[in-house]
């Protein structure tokens, strides 16, 4: 006896990744939401979550290559296109 299945399993949407001191993350962010109260950043290899009130910030920078580094419980961003050109911000 022979069952239709589908061969692509969908995976859910796994939790955003929470950086710690010292961590960075590069990429270009896809889209950016509020979610739980976290600003949720998605990659094209994933999500990391951060504090609502970079929201803004990361907005302005979706479609950018951005590097996002948090050290000494502050998080820095900084957009890697615009350094790349002379004229960081």
């Amino acid at each position: 006896m022979f069952y239709n299945c589908n061969e692509f399993k969908p995976i859910s949407d796994p939790e955003p990744h929470h950086p710690q001191n010292l961590d960075e993350v590069r990429g270009i962010p896809l889209r950016v939401y509020v979610k739980d109260g976290f600003c949720i950043a998605v990659f094209a290899w994933g999500a990391i979550s951060l504090p609502s009130e970079l929201e803004a910030r990361l907005r302005e920078l979706v479609g950018h290559n951005i590097a996002c580094l948090r050290f000494d419980g502050k998080f820095h961003i900084r957009d890697l296109d615009q350094e790349s050109d002379g004229t960081a911000r």
